[in-house]
């Protein structure tokens, strides 16, 4: 301020010029001139931030590439937040490892999916690693919304199906609610309307994972009860439980259509797995809590089973691909996954 001195006692001796002469201007209309010189400069930063924030973006990002940190890309986000919605609205034994469960499948499809740089990046990895452990954070909180609200709302169960399939689900998205589909659904539902009859609406999540560990305890001849409720009562009980408490439909001829088909689309096929890959599916499945806080290892055996192809084309390596466009992705999806 010190250095502005002189400029300060310019200022206090200003004088206003006119024809006849010139008077001394009065303190309170330097005060006027200095707030119109204050309300300039700050409709001149407004007008600038914008470019203010988006050369900060660019430099942040060009940091993050200067110091050879791999950075996803906007259309790989997407792919990777379809897949994670694809494991909320289909049977889990357990949605506490989601992204865990995510990261299998892409390790296993990388070229298909054009991420084969997940497989031979360890920087790569823990990119995608991380992002998918922050985005399933935020989509079960929207799916815990989604389900306490058609309680709320009394939404019909195939109604609620349709619309959760539609957002949820990967290509092709069923014609029909599946029956498990609308289990699950109803599974979940039961759930919240528990907690919406005690007054509490916490720890959602750390209940449905207690309900579906008393399910899974229970013996079916040794095998696990999740994967055979496709044709067990337990579905068509629990279903209409929710139609007779929730939903108050007691007949239903006809589901709800989503707008996709197997007649729309895409041509591409899925790769095939083989037996080795299944079988490190299942290992991994068997071994979860071993991999709670870690991604999928590159040593297993389908490398030497040649399951994953060691030499990536180049177009698969590193690059976007939109999911509309790699055919029926969900059939690619087993339930070892």
């Amino acid at each position: 301020l010190w250095g502005s001195k002189d400029k300060m006692y310019e200022f206090a001796q200003v004088s206003v010029l006119y024809l006849g002469g010139s008077f001394h201007l009065p303190s309170h209309d330097r005060e006027m001139v200095l707030m119109l010189h204050l309300l300039k400069l700050t409709d001149t930063l407004n007008t600038e931030q914008g470019g203010f924030e988006a050369l900060r973006d660019e430099v942040v990002a060009l940091k993050k590439y200067v110091s050879g940190n791999w950075v996803s890309s906007k259309i790989q986000e997407e792919l990777l937040t379809s897949l994670l919605g694809h494991w909320l609205i289909k049977p889990c034994v357990s949605y506490d490892k989601i992204h865990l469960r995510v990261a299998r499948y892409v390790h296993l499809r990388a070229e298909w999916l054009h991420l084969a740089i997940y497989v031979t990046d360890l920087v790569a990895r823990a990119v995608v690693d991380r992002f998918l452990r922050y985005k399933i954070g935020q989509m079960k909180s929207t799916y815990r919304k989604e389900i306490l609200a058609s309680v709320k709302d009394k939404k019909k169960l195939n109604d609620f199906a349709h619309t959760m399939l539609v957002k949820y689900h990967c290509p092709i998205v069923p014609l029909d609610p599946p029956q498990y589909t609308l289990a699950v659904l109803a599974f979940l539902r039961s759930v919240a309307t528990e907690m919406l009859q005690d007054g509490d609406e916490k720890r959602y999540w750390r209940k449905v994972e207690t309900k579906l560990a008393d399910l899974h305890s229970e013996d079916h001849n040794g095998e696990d009860c999740f994967f055979t409720m496709i044709l067990s009562q337990w579905e068509l009980d629990i279903i209409a439980k929710d139609r007779e408490t929730i939903s108050s439909v007691t007949n239903v001829n006809r589901l709800q259509r989503s707008t996709s088909s197997a007649a729309l689309a895409p041509v591409a096929e899925p790769p095939t797995l083989g037996a080795p890959a299944i079988a490190f599916a299942q290992d991994m499945e068997a071994n979860t809590d071993v991999l709670d806080s870690s991604h999928v290892p590159p040593s297993f055996s389908l490398y030497g089973a040649s399951a994953v192809p060691h030499n990536f084309p180049a177009h698969t390596f590193d690059s976007d691909v939109q999911l509309d466009s790699l055919g029926d992705i969900a059939s690619t999806i087993e339930s070892a996954l």
